[in-house]
């Protein structure tokens, strides 16, 4: 993300601030910043509360939903497998870079190693890219079961493979800033390291073509597959209509147009949560200048981008009787185990 540094991260030598004047929170840094941003306590004391809720809710959402999704034996195909990829992805995100981004919050300045900065830079990018690669493969995966099911393109099999490419694509993307084209860099409006600024045309280059592979393309592939997919059902659906009856329709439709809704909710939730993201990226590509950004609008977009980790399980589970009844099951399950303790401890 757009970032305060030039080509290279420079490690900030900084000390947080209270102004009891006007209760504004300020960045006292060994050198001039190019972008002198400034919080007031109230804002940074509902930052760092926002984030450790979104951690708590994120890591057990997603742990949850891949316990239940590894306990089911039933589970294993390609929607599913999609979507403990997704899950997985969504866990070691918030595992990797909000930690980070929570202690400069509560430090008020950055306290870790440039290596620090460049890995929490790599691995939230890279993350964030695959969180995107594997809602696309979802809308792909429900096109062909749906619109086109005598083709039986997805298999599981296929559906791995799927996964594989995915990361692989996501690590070539994200090892880019590291060999030379773009970089990572601190940056004190959002406490987190990312992609910087871009100053040359190069480095703009790079921020375009991010935009073009991980949000244009993928966003033009769901914006086909989800219209016919909901087209097919409705035909389906007037087609067994006509035939039954009026009678319910069967199960396994039922189950398709559920699933389908479920898919859009979550592309829906995605997009509201990384607009901010990709504003912040459209802007930092054709600025000159890192001071002409809106005041916030950094912040914003990673905390909204961390919201979506912990809203895509809380989807899950609404959304999915399965995963739902399972998630039930485990946690009646470590409840009982949790009584028992206490109770023999008790004696």
């Amino acid at each position: 993300m757009a970032s305060t540094n030039q080509n290279s991260f420079v490690p900030m030598k900084s000390s947080l601030l209270i102004n009891n004047t006007d209760s504004t929170v300020t960045f006292n840094t060994s050198r001039e910043p190019d972008f002198a941003v400034l919080y007031t306590r109230s804002e940074t004391v509902l930052q760092i509360v926002t984030l450790a809720f979104i951690i708590t809710f994120s890591v057990v959402g997603n742990s949850l939903c891949l316990a239940v999704l590894y306990n089911n034996n039933r589970m294993r195909t390609p929607q599913y497998l999609f979507m403990a990829n997704l899950a997985f992805t969504d866990l070691l995100d918030i595992l990797i870079g909000a930690p980070i981004t929570l202690v400069t919050a509560l430090q008020g300045q950055w306290v870790f190693s440039t290596g620090t900065c460049k890995f929490q830079a790599f691995a939230v990018s890279m993350l964030f890219q695959e969180s995107i690669f594997t809602m696309t493969a979802m809308a792909v995966e429900r096109y062909f079961s749906i619109v086109r099911p005598l083709s039986r393109y997805m298999t599981s099999g296929k559906a791995k493979q799927i996964i594989m490419f995915q990361w692989l694509l996501a690590f070539i993307i994200t090892m880019q800033p590291l060999l030379g084209w773009g970089s990572y860099a601190f940056n004190q409006t959002t406490f987190s390291c990312g992609i910087a600024f871009p100053k040359t045309t190069a480095e703009k280059l790079f921020l375009n073509v991010m935009i073009l592979i991980v949000f244009v393309m993928p966003l033009s592939v769901m914006l086909f597959a989800y219209p016919r997919i909901f087209v097919a059902v409705k035909r389906h659906t007037k087609r067994i209509s006509s035939f039954t009856k009026g009678l319910p329709l069967s199960a396994a439709l039922q189950a398709q147009k559920y699933l389908v809704v479920t898919n859009v909710i979550i592309v829906t939730v995605f997009l509201a949560c990384w607009s901010p993201f990709l504003v912040l990226f459209l802007l930092a590509s054709i600025k000159n200048d890192v001071t002409k950004l809106p005041r916030g609008l950094g912040i914003a977009a990673y905390w909204c981008g961390y919201s979506a980790l912990f809203l895509n399980p809380l989807i899950f589970f609404c959304r999915n009787k399965k995963m739902s009844e399972g998630g039930k099951t485990i946690l009646q399950a470590m409840v009982n185990c949790f009584i028992r303790n206490t109770a023999t401890k008790t004696k």
